[in-house]
């Protein structure tokens, strides 16, 4: 993930009162922290913050600090977050596929941050799985993971900020050199060796000082 942001090299050294939603156990915010950078304050948001703190083996913030710089633990999810003090940086990367209201979430992300606040994403985009699913009709979403978003969807949030740094990574994946009969049944319409690109978007950017978009 370092790699594919230039190793957070257009971060100011200071990112003021940073927030990372969607946290897991390891964080982001550890690997940025540690790129020549620093935060007068800490926030993790992540539903499942006790879980991870109690039965996750690594957990970065177990005993409520990451890198040694005390944190304040939210257990919320992120439709559940309501703007108290707006922070100078909000890091979210790999979030959109596990929330179940995928604009309620951008919203809230978006509220959070104040005007000319930086916001560091990543995050799959599926227009290539959505236009394999028109031909297989077979999901390739799970419970785990119920949202699917496509480009649009991300360049319209990201079109509110002033781009920084901007990255997109495609890997190709090819099916096994011995395919599972239902891996064959579900490339009959395509090729019966590839599958939908695997499809990442990196950005970082500053929020526009537009007045009427918060909620």
């Amino acid at each position: 993930m370092r790699s594919q942001f230039e190793r957070y090299s257009t971060l100011p050294i200071n990112l003021g009162h940073v927030i990372e939603i969607g946290c897991g156990p390891f964080t982001q915010l550890q690997t940025i922290l540690q790129s020549n950078v620093r935060a007068e304050s800490l926030t993790l948001v992540d539903p499942l913050l006790a879980h991870y703190r109690l039965h996750v083996k690594g957990c970065t913030f177990k005993h409520g600090k990451l890198l040694g710089q005390p944190a304040r633990l939210v257990a919320k999810s992120v439709e559940e977050l309501q703007v108290e003090a707006r922070v100078d940086t909000l890091v979210m990367i790999s979030v959109l596929q596990s929330v179940r209201d995928v604009p309620r979430v951008l919203q809230a992300a978006y509220n959070l941050l104040r005007a000319g606040g930086l916001l560091v994403f990543a995050d799959r985009v599926f227009d290539a799985q959505w236009d394999t699913f028109k031909k297989t009709r077979d999901p390739f979403w799970d419970v785990g993971h119920p949202c699917s978003v496509k480009q649009l969807v991300v360049d319209l949030f990201l079109a509110k900020f002033d781009e920084m740094y901007s990255h997109r990574w495609v890997k190709s994946s090819s099916l096994h050199a011995h395919p599972s009969l239902r891996e064959k049944h579900r490339a009959h319409s395509i090729s019966q060796h590839t599958r939908a690109p695997d499809e990442q978007v990196y950005f970082i950017g500053r929020k526009l000082r537009t007045k009427g978009l918060e909620r």
